[in-house]
């Protein structure tokens, strides 16, 4: 980013027809890249055990990377699969593997997932909230439900806040789940424009309406 030019790479190695993250450090240089199922390193290379993630590439939002608070050397890679779920892999570099390496692989946080994943700052500007969607099959309607992990300095922690609390949305195959979303916040600003891609998820969500996430 020196300079406000960018920079433009071909020579990545991914195949990533939907769904794909990168990562680069504070002076924009490239670390890592994935498609959600293969990670390759700076040097475009697969980084070592970084082959066999349980992301599915032809998903919306395959896969998100989260570096970890107060942390320069270890990564959370965060990937989605509607059938295998929401599940993560820890990247780490070591004065001995500068290239990096996954050091713990498809960890799973939930078993039904959808496409969609994002994340947002905490308002204590060092921790992270991962947020995803919940797809569960319940009597023959798809019912769903947001996801919120939140990322600290002592790791993922398992027990996620669940939005709306205890009130999930039901909506028929067909449509878009989040085309209703308004009738319980206005100030949502997530959505589906006609198909079009999933909005990211804004500080603006006014998760107070369901539990803090303070």
């Amino acid at each position: 980013f020196n300079g406000g030019v960018r920079t433009i790479l071909n020579d990545s190695q991914m195949n990533a027809p939907y769904g794909s993250t990168t990562i680069s450090d504070k002076q924009g240089n490239l670390l890592f890249y994935t498609n959600g199922q293969t990670i390759w390193n700076k040097n475009h290379q697969i980084m070592d055990n970084g082959d066999g993630l349980n992301g599915n590439p032809e998903n919306a939002q395959s896969s998100i990377i989260i570096p970890k608070p107060n942390s320069n050397s270890e990564f959370y890679v965060f990937t989605t699969n509607t059938e295998k779920g929401l599940q993560y892999s820890i990247v780490e570099f070591t004065p001995s593997n500068r290239l990096g390496e996954v050091t713990d692989k498809n960890r799973v946080l939930t078993s039904f997932s959808s496409e969609c994943l994002t994340a947002i700052h905490h308002k204590n500007g060092e921790n992270i909230w991962v947020i995803s969607m919940k797809d569960e099959k319940i009597m023959d309607r798809n019912v769903f439900s947001f996801q919120v992990f939140e990322i600290t300095k002592d790791g993922v922690n398992f027990n996620p806040v669940i939005i709306p609390d205890e009130m999930d949305i039901e909506f028929d195959e067909d449509e878009f789940p989040f085309n209703a979303l308004d009738e319980y916040d206005e100030e949502a600003e997530m959505g589906y424009d006609e198909g079009e891609e999933w909005k990211a998820l804004s500080e603006d969500f006014a998760y107070s309406n369901y539990g803090s996430l303070d």
